[in-house]
C-alpha cells in the first residue's frame, strides 16, 4: 500500500470587504522518497472559516510527466494523488492550489513543489 505523504495548505483572507489571502504551504518543498506513494492534501482547520478547496480544481499539477494521476477530491478540505516516484532520478512538479471563499476561486500561483527523490538517498 503507498505511503500517505502530507502536504498541509493554510490559507488566510486578511478581510470578509476584498479578501486577499495569504497562503502557507507545509513542507514546501515535499520530498517524497522512491516508491509508491500517495501525496495527500489537507486544508488547515486554522484557515479562515469557509474556505474550502474548489470542488473541481482544488489541486492541479502543472508539469505534464508528473508520473501520477491526476489529484482527486476527497472532501473540501482533502485531495490527494499517487506518485509513482520509479523514475530513478531527483525531478521536481510545481502544482497549483484553488481554494473557494465566499464563491470565488482564488489560487496560490506561487507553484509550491513535490520534488521526487533518487533512489539510495
Amino acid at each position: 500500500m503507498p505511503t500517505p505523504i502530507a502536504i498541509t495548505v493554510k490559507v488566510t483572507f486578511t478581510s470578509t470587504e476584498n479578501p486577499q489571502p495569504t497562503w502557507t504551504v507545509s513542507p514546501e518543498p515535499v520530498l517524497v522518497p522512491p516508491g509508491e506513494q500517495t501525496i495527500v492534501w489537507n486544508l488547515d482547520p486554522t484557515s479562515t472559516a469557509g474556505a474550502k478547496f474548489n470542488p473541481n480544481k482544488g489541486i492541479e499539477q502543472r508539469d505534464p510527466s508528473w508520473p501520477g494521476a491526476n489529484p482527486t477530491r476527497m472532501s473540501d478540505t482533502q485531495w490527494s494523488s499517487p506518485d509513482n516516484n520509479n523514475g530513478g532520478k531527483k525531478r521536481k512538479f510545481i502544482y497549483m492550489i484553488n481554494v473557494r471563499y465566499q464563491g470565488k476561486t482564488y489560487t496560490n500561483r506561487n507553484y509550491p513543489q513535490i520534488e521526487n527523490q533518487p533512489m539510495g538517498r
